[in-house]
């Protein structure tokens, strides 16, 4: 395979769940967070239920298990809402992820024409690469990126886009 285009108009829910994933892959220190959170909650359980052998005040206890229970629910519930929510305003905010946009993928470039901007680069300069089971987001810097989802691929597409991911990386 050559060349081909694809015209992309992503959907707000498309944009959630990539930026979602992106901001789960990125994120670091979670089993940190798990144990430290797991730890305090003991700490603050067994204060609470044996305050002979533990002498800790109730508040502290209690602040305890709210920080432990915190810490615990931060990267498994917590993040991944703020990070759909902010996902959410970012699709508003931002007018040019409203915007249809022509991708061209040929061997070893990609060309982007949309209203904000017109243009190609080299595939070696994607800096990062996301794969969801209904999308692959490229990006290049900050702040382009090329989202396709796969529902606008057939499968030989799908699987240059796939190729150009492990080339790149």
């Amino acid at each position: 395979m050559n060349e081909f285009s694809v015209s992309v108009l992503l959907t707000k829910d498309e944009y959630i769940a990539y930026n979602a994933a992106r901001c789960r892959k990125n994120r670091r220190g979670v089993w940190l967070m798990l144990l430290f959170g797991a730890a305090m909650l003991g700490v603050g359980l067994s204060a609470l239920l044996f305050p002979g052998k533990m002498p800790l005040p109730g508040a502290a206890s209690m602040s305890l298990l709210i920080l432990g229970l915190f810490l615990g629910l931060y990267p498994t519930v917590l993040a991944p809402w703020f990070d759909r929510m902010r996902s959410a305003a970012e699709y508003e905010e931002k007018p040019d992820l409203r915007q249809a946009s022509v991708y061209t993928f040929s061997g070893d470039a990609v060309g982007v024409r949309n209203g904000c901007m017109e243009g190609s680069f080299r595939a070696g300069l994607i800096t990062e690469v996301t794969k969801t089971a209904g999308l692959i987001g490229f990006s290049v810097g900050r702040e382009a990126q090329v989202i396709v989802p796969f529902r606008l691929l057939d499968e030989r597409q799908t699987a240059f886009l796939c190729k150009m991911k492990g080339d790149t990386l």
